[in-house]
């Protein structure tokens, strides 16, 4: 289909001499501008607020060249121009009134801007002082690296990472070339698979243990109920030490005892999910799964018919039978291994 072309540019046209284009198109005085129009700084009529490449604000709304201000402004430490003796957010006045300092509440960025305290410039990150260096720097003295590249105080290490023994920080999740990730628990010297094997019922739970080679190691064992107990963090009364007043223990279970000597089929958890964990699971922060289901211990209960169980969302601990209407009952399950952990070179 073919039709006829007219071809159009933008233009208003040209000014009579003494005239130029206000901004909107119409043609007003040299020097002036329609309404809602200025000068971007180079003569040309911009919408206010605008400036023309080269020039900036310079404090009362005129365009100035970049790097200086209107009379009566200076640069507010931002570039910015703000009124003399006035600074922008986060600098305040040196001796010369010039805004070169950060004000309180903020620090140098890194970059040589000032930034809210515990913040620092793309690329840079806390020496452990609270100053800004280069990701992959040396920390401030009296700081190290904690393992994940965060400066942290000697002795200590960053979250989910241990003491090597050297004083490096070694991080306690560790997988290998398979994937096949473990989680170090250095306060009860235990080694967990990091994710749930699924569930399954308690028989089934024991057998897939034992014949469990993961992440290099084949010496694995459905945990008893000590080493659950070891796992909860954040509800006192049931984690295993000092403090705690749940009596359920391996020791006093049918596991070991065949009279039962364990005063308690249960213990009463927290509030739910409001653990240290992830989704608020009372477990360590850095133990991966979900803590929405129960979890199988080794430990027998009142008989070889039953055998106790944790659950992560309360940090309680209970009893149930291993069969429930002729059908298995299915926990989750995950695997523990005896460990002190890898240790540095040395």
């Amino acid at each position: 289909t073919f039709r006829e072309i007219r071809c159009v540019r933008p233009s208003i046209g040209t000014c009579s001499t003494g005239y130029h284009n206000g901004g909107d198109g119409v043609c007003v005085a040299d020097d002036t501008c329609s309404t809602g129009y200025h000068d971007g700084g180079d003569g040309a009529c911009l919408l206010e607020g605008l400036c023309a490449t080269g020039y900036t604000d310079g404090g009362d709304g005129s365009c100035v060249l970049e790097g200086t201000c209107a009379t009566g402004y200076h640069d507010g430490g931002d570039w910015t121009c703000v009124i003399e003796g006035t600074c922008a957010t986060a600098y305040a006045l040196d001796a010369q009134n010039d805004c070169t300092l950060c004000a309180v509440g903020y620090h140098d960025d890194g970059e040589g801007s000032c930034t809210l305290e515990g913040t620092c410039a793309v690329g840079y990150h806390d020496a452990g002082d609270g100053t800004c260096i280069l990701e992959g720097s040396t920390c401030a003295t009296g700081y190290h690296d904690g393992g994940d590249g965060s400066c942290v105080a000697d002795g200590t290490c960053a979250a989910n990472h241990y003491d090597g023994g050297d004083g490096t920080c070694l991080p306690m999740v560790v997988c290998d070339g398979n994937d096949e990730c473990i989680y170090l628990d250095i306060s009860a010297n235990l080694t967990w698979q990091s994710t749930s094997a699924g569930s399954m019922d308690w028989q089934a739970g024991m057998d897939y243990c034992a014949d469990l080679s993961w992440g290099g190691y084949d010496d694995w064992a459905l945990p008893n109920i000590d080493a659950l107990r070891s796992l909860i963090r954040g509800c006192p009364q049931n984690e295993l030490g000092e403090g705690n007043t749940c009596s359920i223990t391996h020791e006093c279970s049918y596991s070991t005892d065949n009279n039962n000597t364990c005063s308690s089929s249960s213990c009463q958890g927290c509030s739910e999910n409001q653990g240290p964990g992830a989704s608020g699971c009372y477990w360590p922060d850095g133990l991966s799964g979900g803590c929405v289901s129960h979890w199988w211990s080794s430990s027998l209960g009142s008989s070889d018919a039953n055998a106790f169980y944790a659950d992560f969302r309360y940090g309680a601990l209970w009893r149930a039978d291993l069969i429930w209407n002729s059908d298995p009952t299915f926990r989750e399950i995950r695997c523990v291994r005896p460990s002190i952990g890898t240790c540095s070179t040395g």
